[in-house]
């Protein structure tokens, strides 16, 4: 099954043996009852079967692997063997039956579907990803372009990239590219020496991304009145402001909450770095109004006091939790910088924190 697509007749075989073999007994005559149907039993055991598989499903998916090899491994001897025959000049996602074909490669082209609909780019140094008809948008249910401006024909992601290739060139996307799709590019992080473009299955995001609002829960509260000192240069957007209001926010409502608490009942609370020490804490929003997002950090030492203060923002629609692995880079960066030496590093998000 993970190298031929079985005939129908014979899955049916199979799935008949399957019941006999679950029903009938060896006093069973022909009338059987069953109890409960096939279709019920092959659902998942969370959803109240038995957790039996679909066997053409389970083809499907069996062959699907070598498609994903064909894509992930390129350099291997089998997916070199498949692409000078079947697809020279493109890939397993755009590869045509054609003719002649062996039983193995039809087997294997027939799963296509199911990999193309699961497979997305990741954008690295956008050099082999087309703008049009490639799927690599963060969305889950059109992860291609909708924009039709003329001059998105023919080029590739890379073309969207400022000059010396850190970051979106806006004034090209807020051209080319309708409000959806300029929303979508501008929550890509793109570094500064990327590294190729690779392949990411999508599914396992959309389920990382609905058990985010069941796992992002507040373990403490890490902000001081001291981040008030902090100052900002005259190129703070509004962004920029809105996170330090959210710190502030934040920071207040704790504040007030904390004198309600009584000793030892187990509620987080920001607690001092180790002797010499410094500890940086980092909170992230998202802004659904104005399609943006951003963090804002602090860093203080053993007595609390503030070192500095620090925020970012940036254009895009993003998950909350990427929004805060974002804000954990870029206070890395500051640590960095600043070649802090005994850091912790907290955060409130616990899905940015399991992920790291």
């Amino acid at each position: 099954m993970s190298v031929f697509l079985l005939p129908f007749e014979i899955g049916r075989n199979m799935k008949q043996h399957m019941e006999n073999f679950w029903w009938k007994t060896s006093n069973s005559k022909d009338n059987i009852i069953h109890w409960m149907s096939w279709e019920r039993l092959s659902k998942h055991k969370s959803a109240g079967g038995m957790g039996f598989r679909n066997l053409r499903h389970h083809n499907l998916s069996l062959l699907g692997k070598q498609g994903w090899h064909f894509l992930t491994r390129p350099d291997s001897l089998a997916s070199r063997i498949f692409k000078a025959r079947y697809f020279p000049w493109g890939t397993y996602l755009t590869a045509q039956l054609g003719n002649n074909q062996s039983f193995v490669w039809r087997s294997i082209w027939e799963a296509q579907s199911v990999v193309n609909n699961g497979v997305h780019w990741k954008i690295g140094d956008g050099k082999s990803v087309s703008v049009l008809g490639d799927r690599w948008l963060p969305n889950d249910v059109n992860p291609c372009v909708t924009s039709s401006h003329p001059a998105l024909n023919d080029i590739m992601v890379e073309n969207l990239f400022k000059v010396d290739g850190v970051g979106w060139d806006l004034e090209i996307v807020n051209v080319l590219f309708n409000v959806r799709d300029k929303a979508l590019i501008c929550g890509i992080p793109i570094q500064a020496n990327a590294e190729p473009n690779s392949f990411y299955w999508f599914p396992e995001c959309s389920v990382y991304a609905r058990s985010a609002n069941l796992m992002m829960k507040p373990f403490y509260m890490i902000l001081s009145r001291a981040l008030c000192a902090t100052t900002f240069d005259s190129t703070s957007n509004d962004i920029q402001c809105l996170v330090v209001v959210l710190c502030w926010a934040i920071w207040k409502a704790w504040n007030d909450k904390s004198s309600q608490l009584a000793a030892g009942d187990g509620a987080e609370w920001w607690r001092p770095p180790v002797s010499n020490g410094v500890k940086v804490n980092v909170d992230a929003a998202v802004f659904e109004g104005s399609q943006g997002y951003g963090f804002g950090a602090v860093a203080r030492n053993e007595i609390g006091y503030l070192i500095e203060g620090f925020t970012g923002s940036y254009l895009g629609v993003v998950r909350p939790e990427l929004a805060e692995a974002i804000g954990v880079r870029e206070a890395l960066s500051w640590i960095k910088a600043k070649r802090c030496q005994q850091v912790t590093l907290e955060s409130d998000c616990l899905l940015a924190i399991q992920a790291i």
